[in-house]
């Protein structure tokens, strides 16, 4: 498993080679000239030791920095069966299940080659909403051209450790309603992955409108709460 997560790190970050028990790449966040980014595949670490970029999830890297068909070849090798912890599958615990937030079914990025009349049509879409190829490769853009969010631009939201925790689905053309997002809690840091917290930041609206702001966070609506999420953190 370490052998093909290293293959799509390389996919990702570029070329790199092994120090002792850890492999240097090149930081994406700082892009300095020699690999510095030290990665940690056993306790699956990483940190950049000319400015101090570093998580516990070797995944964030991949969500952020790579196109999203990496990111589901990472999770398809997180979700490998441990066999170490076997015994845990007979535990008869009850646990409360979560709801886990998952793309629809018939979601198709954006971030490559899109072919075919939808894809064009949304592609037209994001271009009149001022929508640039590098916000559609950074938020990880993609459209529904079939199913329940059928004529939807669907972007994603991902935490600070990269889970997928939200999406908004906009019809880009005469769908009703205009949005149509999933019926899952809106008390999220949306894209949290992507925010500077070091940073000053702009709250906005929507999705769309954080895009082209650049730092920003859109609220999912016009009010925010003091007991949200955001305004706790």
């Amino acid at each position: 498993m370490e052998r093909e997560k290293l293959e799509i790190l390389g996919e990702v970050l570029g070329r790199y080679y092994r120090s002792g028990q850890e492999y240097l790449f090149s930081c994406p966040k700082c892009n300095h000239g020699k690999r510095k980014l030290s990665v940690n595949s056993d306790k699956g670490v990483f940190k950049c030791w000319i400015c101090d970029y570093s998580g516990l999830k070797l995944g964030s890297l991949v969500k952020r920095y790579g196109p999203y068909s990496e990111y589901t070849k990472w999770m398809d090798l997180d979700g490998s069966v441990d066999i170490t912890t076997f015994d845990n599958l007979f535990e008869t615990e009850e646990k409360i299940p979560e709801i886990r937030v998952t793309l629809p079914e018939s979601f198709k990025t954006l971030t490559g080659r899109s072919k075919g009349f939808s894809a064009r049509h949304a592609n037209i879409y994001l271009k009149s909403r001022n929508i640039s190829r590098d916000d559609v490769l950074r938020w990880k853009i993609g459209f529904c051209d079939d199913g329940e969010y059928a004529g939807r631009i669907c972007i994603p939201s991902f935490d600070d450790s990269g889970d997928l925790n939200y999406f908004i689905a906009r019809g880009y053309g005469n769908q009703y309603p205009k949005y149509k997002n999933p019926p899952v809690s809106r008390d999220i840091i949306f894209n949290d992955l992507y925010v500077d917290w070091e940073e000053p930041i702009v709250l906005v609206e929507g999705a769309f409108d954080a895009i082209v702001a650049g730092n920003a966070i859109p609220i999912l609506g016009s009010v925010l709460k003091e007991t949200s999420k955001l305004f706790q953190k």
